[in-house]
């Protein structure tokens, strides 16, 4: 009856819930998320492959020129939460929304991050805006992505995957297809 639906166990949703009020409540949060549009699909052509791309930012205020992602955490130190952004690229989906918002016309120059930890205990936040040679590095792994996206939809053959031994981590090879 609910196939397209996402439901949560009452501990999910008590968290949430939890975490949802704690976050609305912080001045930062009410400056950021009062004005803008939430969840909103954009959808443009890349301006090297033609290439349809889709992208869904989490916050866009379109007026004030910032955007931002929502992301849940366990922990607040900057090092781990860098460490995220480049384990998990983030900076190259923040790069790549950026980018698809200015070929529809719209300027986001402030890029940010609104951190919450989710983990047991009260739930704190904090917000990052990603320094310009993050989103410079995550504009170039993008375009490597699109490149190669394209190159492999034209030729339609696509990179094996890689695997590594982990006995010996300096030796890999490309499995046969």
């Amino acid at each position: 009856d609910h196939e397209d639906w996402v439901i949560l166990t009452e501990t999910q949703y008590a968290t949430l819930d939890r975490v949802r009020k704690y976050a609305h409540s912080l001045p930062i949060a009410q400056g950021l998320f009062t004005t803008g549009l939430a969840e909103q699909t954009v959808i443009w052509k890349d301006h090297v492959t033609l290439r349809e791309v889709k992208a869904r930012p989490d916050w866009i205020n379109q007026d004030k020129g910032y955007l931002v992602d929502l992301k849940s955490t366990n922990d607040l130190d900057d090092w781990k939460l860098m460490r995220k952004v480049r384990d998990f690229g983030y900076h190259v989906q923040l790069a790549m929304m950026q980018e698809g918002l200015a070929a529809l016309g719209i300027e986001v120059p402030w890029l940010y991050i609104f951190w919450v930890r989710t983990d047991k205990g009260a739930p704190l936040a904090r917000v990052t805006r990603l320094p310009a040679e993050a989103i410079e590095e995550g504009r170039t792994i993008f375009r490597e992505a699109m490149d190669t996206f394209h190159r492999c939809m034209e030729a339609d053959k696509w990179p094996a995957p890689i695997v590594y031994d982990k006995k010996n981590p300096d030796l890999f090879w490309e499995v046969q297809t």
